[in-house]
């Protein structure tokens, strides 16, 4: 019993530094969102969720008025990408306002590849999450594989 205890705890462990990991990085992002010259942050900030999560890549969305996302900063994609709330996982965790993590993009059926095919690019697993704001999604960030 004492090595499931002891499996359990570093089990919990790694899950509460986790989750402390993407409140930093959920704090960090909403901030950004609401400064003035916000343009000159995107690029620091993906690169330092890239190193601190260990991902390959880093996008970060942005609400619109006419409740659309659209990509402030996606790494290592030369054109914008823009949807609808509600589309893809993105969409969904502006809507629903929680995280979302999946270990399969191809098999899940909230998962858009568009963009995959359209830089040649392969999710893995993606981890995205909402930015709120006094209540309101302000936008949603992903990080992939």
């Amino acid at each position: 019993m004492k090595s499931d205890e002891k499996a359990l705890s570093s089990a919990l462990e790694s899950v509460n530094k986790a989750y402390s990991r993407l409140r930093v990085s959920q704090y960090l992002a909403q901030k950004a969102l609401t400064t003035v010259k916000q343009e000159e942050f995107w690029n620091l900030l993906a690169e330092h969720l890239t190193l601190y999560f260990s991902c390959d890549r880093v996008t970060i969305y942005k609400r619109g008025p006419q409740d659309q996302l659209f990509s402030l900063y996606a790494q290592k994609v030369n054109v914008p990408v823009a949807m609808n709330a509600g589309t893809g996982i993105a969409g969904h965790v502006a809507q629903t306002q929680r995280h979302y993590l999946t270990n399969d993009p191809y098999q899940d059926p909230l998962f858009n590849c568009s963009v995959d095919k359209m830089t040649d690019y392969k999710s893995q697993n993606l981890l995205a999450f909402p930015l709120v704001y006094q209540g309101k999604t302000l936008g949603v960030v992903e990080l992939l594989n």
